[in-house]
């Protein structure tokens, strides 16, 4: 016998059966929000000597110093507090979470940046046969783990449309487009599968 679907709030709050009330001031009451590429300087800066971590910190906003990173207002939902860390890990790469559960896509993009911008940029033009193919697979590795990661997320957000629409609550036009955005990127995941 199946046990009754957990209670869970939806991935992104407000949009998935609950009316937006803009005086409503928690995280939950925010309508889900699709962020579109903000155009940017920041991306011209990028593989000229500029450290990741600069590239984003820069770009934010209530930033203070956190232990080994920061933490700042997340750029991709509205922030009255700083929900936002940013760690540079030891290969250079930058580490963020949103305590909001935005993904790294949302606040790259909010940014004006790619996840490509995260990394450090490495070239090739002196390794061997061997260490491009290994940096290949490495980099094909990474994709697939964050793609994976993310339809994890999609799906989690369909699932909790199902759950609101299975209890008779219809879903506002926001999360109606909010989960065309998660077909998308579903999409765009398959893709990664299947280059080799």
């Amino acid at each position: 016998m199946l046990s009754p679907p957990k209670d869970r709030s939806p991935p992104g709050g407000a949009g998935f059966g609950e009316q937006e009330n803009p005086s409503r001031t928690s995280l939950d009451s925010q309508p889900i929000r699709v962020t579109a590429a903000a155009p940017s300087f920041r991306r011209s800066t990028a593989g000229l000597g500029v450290r990741p971590v600069d590239l984003v910190v820069n770009g934010l906003d209530g930033v203070r110093r956190n232990g080994p990173g920061w933490m700042a207002k997340c750029p991709s939902h509205p922030d009255r507090k700083p929900s936002l860390s940013v760690t540079e890990a030891d290969d250079g790469r930058v580490l963020l979470k949103c305590f909001a559960e935005c993904s790294a896509l949302d606040i790259v993009q909010s940014l004006g940046l790619t996840l490509a911008d995260l990394f450090v940029r490495t070239t090739t033009t002196h390794m061997s046969q061997s260490d491009r193919a290994e940096l290949k697979r490495r980099l094909a590795d990474t994709h697939r783990a964050v793609a994976i990661d993310g339809v994890s997320f999609e799906l989690e957000l369909v699932l909790a449309a199902s759950d609101t629409l299975r209890a008779g609550i219809p879903l506002y036009d926001s999360a109606h487009d909010r989960l065309a955005s998660a077909c998308e990127r579903i999409a765009m995941a398959r893709e990664v599968f299947r280059v080799r």
